[in-house]
């Protein structure tokens, strides 16, 4: 039941995204960039669906919800990359590339905004870490292992939701 609620509201906000933004993409720049929009904002699309729906499954009090929901969207849009930003400035003396990777995996935003940003080939300007980037998320293997964790995002909320969805006494 819970299940049908989250393709419910995913397939209507996954049309919308793609007739919205995906057909004047496709129609003003066919390109393989234009292709890596359209598909890391649909896992975005997916994502936040997930984990809206863990925020529903989670709390019983409205109020509590939406200041979840609100407080889970600033932290993946913003308080997240002031940590990472104040992580690498800590250890700019030491390699922490792989760590770096890492913590990037942990933010479904930033992967989707560097495996966009690759396809662009602005990784130039990004400096250290935009080749860091280029080497590993560029890649085939790369592109995969960004695929792979949109779809660990998607899948995680949505098994903790329905758990918990069959816990709950209604």
């Amino acid at each position: 039941m819970i299940l049908a609620e989250y393709v419910g509201v995913a397939f209507a906000l996954s049309i919308a995204y793609l007739v919205g933004v995906g057909l004047p993409v496709i129609l003003l720049n066919y390109s393989l960039a234009a292709f890596t929009l359209l598909v890391s904002g649909l896992f975005l699309t997916l994502i936040f669906t997930a984990l809206a729906l863990l925020v529903f499954v989670l709390f019983k009090d409205k109020t509590k919800g939406i200041g979840a929901a609100i407080i889970t969207a600033l932290f993946f849009t913003l308080l997240f990359d002031g940590l990472l930003l104040s992580f690498i400035y800590s250890f700019n003396d030491y390699p922490i590339d792989e760590p770096l990777l890492g913590f990037i995996s942990m933010n479904p935003v930033d992967l989707a905004r560097i495996f966009v940003l690759l396809q662009l080939d602005v990784a130039v300007m990004m400096g250290y870490s935009g080749a860091l980037f280029k080497e590993f998320m560029g890649s085939f293997i790369g592109s995969i292992y960004t695929i792979a964790c949109m779809a660990f995002w998607v899948l995680i909320p949505m098994a903790v939701s329905v758990r918990k969805f069959k816990k709950k006494n209604l």
